[in-house]
């Protein structure tokens, strides 16, 4: 967070942010503006255009290097192609990957390709629980603890959302965790203080700063 920013938002949005705030004059940068006529989806929300003026960076990279980045090392060293649950259903943006992918298997031809299995793209949350009620099958504890996803504790994206409870389960199971990363800095401005913008903007607030 201090050397790349905070993720705040979502994955997609944060990137665009990240760019049109650094690299304005890239191509991606002149679509996110309206500047290019384009169909590509890839614009900034109005409601979230303030990000760009903001002092602190706002970018997606820790995904990349907590996330995406270790697993493509580890295919390529152990020679192995991954097999990933996501959901089409979770974002716009994994429909549209699913739609562009062409179904639930992508089988390489290349050395640059990535040959990917997504088994239950397809797949509803329904569904989800349904197989897990109908075969027992064990769950980590953290959904019976209230969890509806799970990822980076620290992660900001889709915290904005009124039925998100991520922080306030921070908050209630590991309030040191919390409080330790609330104060996380980026450019002298904490990471308290920007989640606390970005939920304002939905008229939410912080799990221990609720009036």
């Amino acid at each position: 967070m201090d050397q790349f920013g905070f993720p705040l938002v979502s994955k997609e949005t944060s990137s665009i942010i990240k760019d049109v705030k650094y690299n304005p004059n890239s191509v991606r940068s002149r679509r996110a503006l309206g500047l290019v006529k384009t169909s590509y989806r890839g614009r900034i929300p109005k409601k979230w255009f303030w990000l760009v003026e903001e002092p602190y960076k706002v970018s997606s990279k820790c995904c990349d290097k907590l996330k995406k980045q270790p697993f493509k090392d580890y295919e390529k060293k152990n020679e192995v192609s991954p097999i990933l649950g996501i959901m089409a259903e979770e974002s716009m943006m994994r429909t549209t990957d699913y739609l562009n992918r062409g179904g639930c298997n992508v089988f390489s031809h290349t050395k640059r390709d990535r040959s990917t299995s997504h088994p239950i793209s397809i797949w509803l949350e329904k569904d989800i629980w349904e197989c897990i009620e109908k075969y027992n099958i064990p769950i980590s504890d953290i959904y019976k603890k209230g969890a509806t996803r799970t990822g980076c504790m620290f992660c900001g994206y889709g915290c904005q959302f009124k039925d998100d409870n991520r922080l306030q389960l921070v908050y209630d199971l590991y309030p040191k965790w919390y409080n330790h990363f609330m104060n996380y800095t980026n450019n002298g401005v904490t990471y308290r203080e920007a989640l606390r913008k970005v939920l304002a903007v939905n008229g939410l607030y912080l799990p221990d700063e609720k009036p």
